[in-house]
């Protein structure tokens, strides 16, 4: 997983401090202390982060359950973690209604806030490639194909073949304007003539990859690429099973 920018609501000096030391030690990057919720409120604004560590008790007259409120109410959907120094029913029922992405217990664990926070940033991630689509010009009008449905895309002459589990689609135009449309980084060149969403592979050789039931061909050119993103996503998912 590439870096985190994370935002520490937290009035406790030392472990802010101890939470900012271990995020930095994962390669991840700490873009503010809060000690208020104002303060926290301010933060999120000027800064956008990926993620917010957010304990409840803060300085001042709101808790951190209200940030996580403005955080619910506002439309960047940024995930974000709650911390207790103790766990009780009142705190856990406010946790979930709140809608945060986890929690943690104090004395913070490394592991337990590497995991949890990569954890919820990925699920976030995922949630909004759902969403993700591209609009292109075939035979009968303009067709509306989701990422996330796509295997491959491969180029036949003059036209594109994009090949979803059930479907397949067959546009005119070239293997590069379709990446550039795209702009994805699960969505790979493998191949002149195949892109690959590497999120579906199955199984990587010295020179091809299973996606589905094909087998594509990996060139020389692409294969460095392809198996830097492979290394990244494995162990993006050894960090989550921690």
């Amino acid at each position: 997983m590439k870096a985190i920018n994370a935002l520490i609501v937290e009035d406790e000096v030392l472990i802010a401090e101890t939470i900012k030391y271990y995020l930095n030690e994962k390669g991840h990057h700490v873009v503010g202390v809060a000690i208020s919720c104002d303060e926290a409120v301010e933060n999120i604004k000027k800064h956008k982060p990926d993620i917010v560590i957010l304990d409840v008790r803060l300085y001042g007259d709101k808790s951190g359950i209200e940030v996580a409120k403005f955080l619910q109410s506002s439309t960047t959907g940024i995930p974000y973690i709650i911390v207790f120094a103790q766990f009780g029913n009142k705190f856990i029922d406010q946790t979930v209604s709140a809608g945060a992405s986890g929690y943690l217990n104090k004395p913070i664990k490394k592991e337990k806030l590497w995991s949890t926070v990569e954890l919820a940033v990925g699920k976030k991630i995922l949630n909004t490639e759902a969403d993700k689509y591209i609009d292109v010009k075939v035979s009968k009008g303009i067709q509306r194909i989701y990422l996330n449905k796509i295997l491959y895309i491969k180029s036949d002459h003059v036209y594109v073949e994009i090949v979803c589990k059930d479907s397949k689609h067959y546009c005119r135009s070239r293997l590069t304007n379709i990446l550039n449309m795209i702009k994805h980084s699960n969505f790979i060149r493998c191949h002149r003539s195949y892109i690959v969403n590497a999120g579906k592979i199955q199984k990587f050789s010295f020179n091809t990859v299973s996606v589905g039931h094909q087998i594509i061909p990996v060139s020389t050119k692409y294969k460095s690429s392809l198996i830097q993103f492979l290394q990244g996503q494995t162990r993006t998912k050894s960090s989550k099973e921690m």
